[in-house]
């Protein structure tokens, strides 16, 4: 009898030992399972807002065109609030972007465009000027609440008529962005903020050179402490 208790009470132990075991096993795959969940959801944010800066970057693209800009937002006023878009079209009317639709792999959605805050050049021409074109975006599959990701603008050159709604525009870039693509000529760019400074964190000038400079492919170094219009002309001297 007592032989056969002790084998109970071992083989109870033994059941116990199983039992505990698994439940740490459970406990150790539902925190791996959580762990990979995580990482997965992590990648995913990462994926989705470069996917976003990719879309803009292409939308930014497409609307450097003043005739396609034009198309898809001619006949709108921007001022103050300005309006709502839900399609941006080619010059044939072409639907290329729109609300409600993923895009890269469908990993982003846009979920509204607006083009507002309107402000003229100068009091001189007050129907030219620039506009913001904000997209907000959401990652595709997330729940709702807390899922879009931060709004991105595109800047606009805009012309207006004498009702203030658009009769020309382009996009130049985000406004967030220092060099832009000039309104006279989109082969060229310029810098719209202070001096640039080159081997130095404190320019005075509008470009600043710490150190020699070589024009063109003349082989030449110039250096010194020369103001632009100098450089400019030594330059000249060594390309003829």
């Amino acid at each position: 009898m007592e032989k056969q208790m002790k084998m109970i009470n071992q083989n109870g132990m033994g059941l116990i030992e199983v039992m505990v075991a698994g439940a740490i096993g459970l406990i150790v795959i539902i925190g791996i399972s959580g762990l990979i969940t995580d990482v997965f959801k992590s990648q995913r944010t990462v994926q989705s807002k470069d996917a976003s800066r990719e879309l803009i970057t292409s939308l930014r693209s497409f609307l450097s065109d003043s005739v396609i800009c034009t198309a898809s937002f001619g006949g709108n006023n921007p001022s103050g609030t300005g309006f709502t878009k839900t399609q941006i079209i080619d010059a044939s009317s072409n639907i290329k972007y729109q609300t409600g639709i993923n895009y890269f792999n469908n990993l982003v959605t846009i979920t509204k465009m607006s083009v507002s805050n309107y402000i003229q050049d100068n009091a001189a021409n007050p129907k030219v000027g620039k506009a913001n074109f904000t997209i907000a975006m959401d990652k595709v599959g997330a729940t709702t609440g807390g899922t879009q990701l931060a709004p991105i603008t595109i800047l606009l050159q805009i012309s207006l008529d004498a009702g203030s709604n658009i009769t020309q525009c382009h996009a130049l870039g985000g406004s967030d962005s220092l060099w832009q693509i000039s309104p006279s000529n989109k082969a060229d760019i310029y810098y719209q903020a202070g001096n640039v400074g080159i081997g130095t964190s404190s320019p005075t000038v509008t470009l600043d050179v710490a150190g020699g400079i070589k024009p063109g492919s003349t082989g030449v170094a110039i250096g010194g402490s020369c103001t632009t219009e100098e450089l400019w002309l030594m330059s000249l001297a060594h390309t003829h």
